[in-house]
């Protein structure tokens, strides 16, 4: 199964697409910095196309993985302030996919 189908799988058992871009589309209006607004945003879009479009998750792991690691770092302060469950969910699915593409390079 491709990353991109267990992630949809993973959303969809935990709390749906709409639910997860809207608990999304509220921490970008509660975003301190803009810099963390910008963030918020690029998840919603991101989380929005994974459903819209077929798309190479590995891919787009390996290429922004560097804002990979500041979206884990927003995401980290904002569960330290609202404890938010759907927030760890997000974080703990980048990490595994930071993860996964790491062991693909590995064996690539």
């Amino acid at each position: 199964m491709a990353l991109q189908q267990i992630m949809i799988k993973e959303v969809d058992d935990f709390c749906g697409r709409k639910l997860l871009i809207k608990k999304l589309e509220a921490y970008s209006g509660l975003a301190s910095l803009e810099q963390e607004k910008i963030q918020f945003n690029i998840l919603i879009v991101y989380f929005d196309a994974l459903y819209e479009t077929k798309m190479d998750v590995e891919s787009v792991v390996i290429k922004y993985r560097e804002n990979s690691y500041v979206l884990i770092d927003i995401l980290s302060k904002y569960i330290e302030i609202y404890q938010c469950e759907t927030l760890k969910f997000i974080r703990k699915m980048i990490r595994r996919n930071l993860e996964y593409t790491e062991k693909l390079r590995r064996l690539g």
